[in-house]
């Protein structure tokens, strides 16, 4: 629907006989592909419809076989670029989600040991609590110590303590297998 009553709209200056058309034509394929905001796939969809119906109006209207391909390579070549906008335009958008996911990730884990941190335990804990009522099904919450870990600490260097509490963390979530486990 937009490419073709685009190219009505654009194109009723040449049908009157009027110059300029081309220019309109082209900042609407330009439009298309960067302002617009369609995904990459649709642009590309719109532009090919409109190259489509524009040759195809020029060809009902008994326009010469020259200007045909002239205009059609010039409406081509902005297509192009439209199409390019949009690709890139839609790059840049994935880009941002990806990034997004990636620093949720991130603040969402213990950096040492790659566990869940307290704002995800509690993020998660209010939604199993829900889930557990909901179901009327137990919930159950394991709460660790390791005891002397100071003294373990202090005796063989924090280092140690560091790769300790992560073979700890690794024991830990290879326990926790199903879904919900956290």
């Amino acid at each position: 629907v937009i490419a073709l009553s685009a190219v009505m709209i654009i194109n009723i200056p040449y049908i009157m006989g009027l110059e300029g058309h081309y220019g309109a034509l082209m900042l609407f394929i330009y439009g298309v592909g960067g302002f617009m905001g369609l995904r990459f796939r649709h642009a590309l969809g719109v532009l090919a419809l409109m190259l489509v119906f524009y040759i195809g109006m020029h060809i009902v209207s008994d326009s010469t076989t020259n200007f045909i391909v002239n205009s059609s390579y010039r409406l081509l070549c902005a297509a192009i670029i439209g199409a390019s906008q949009s690709y890139m335009a839609e790059k840049q958008l994935r880009l941002v989600y990806l990034q997004r996911i990636l620093l949720e990730r991130h603040a969402h884990r213990d950096g040492l040991t790659g566990i869940a941190n307290r704002r995800a335990f509690d993020l998660h804990g209010a939604r199993a609590l829900q889930h557990s009522a909901r179901e009327n099904k137990p919930l159950s919450v394991i709460i660790l110590d390791a005891d002397h870990f100071k003294q373990y600490n202090d005796n063989y260097g924090h280092l140690k303590g560091d790769e300790c509490l992560q073979q700890l963390a690794r024991v830990i979530s290879h326990s926790a297998r199903r879904p919900m486990d956290m």
